[in-house]
């Protein structure tokens, strides 16, 4: 599982049900933490993917 930082439409994420029930945010229509698969159908799936990354000076305080 990956938590990330995400900015969702209005539809939501393609995989909805796995970010809900691993702890998830569930709005629609703004920016908000998210839990998916690593290889699930709301990421990798999506063309043109390049994989997860850490933002310089990461930290896993937040």
């Amino acid at each position: 599982m990956v938590t990330i930082l995400e900015a969702i439409g209005n539809v939501g994420s393609a995989d909805e049900t796995a970010n809900k029930n691993n702890g998830g945010y569930s709005g629609t229509g703004c920016s908000r933490t998210a839990v998916y698969k690593r290889l699930g159908k709301a990421l990798s799936k999506h063309a043109g993917w390049k994989g997860y990354f850490r933002p310089k000076n990461y930290t896993k305080k937040l």
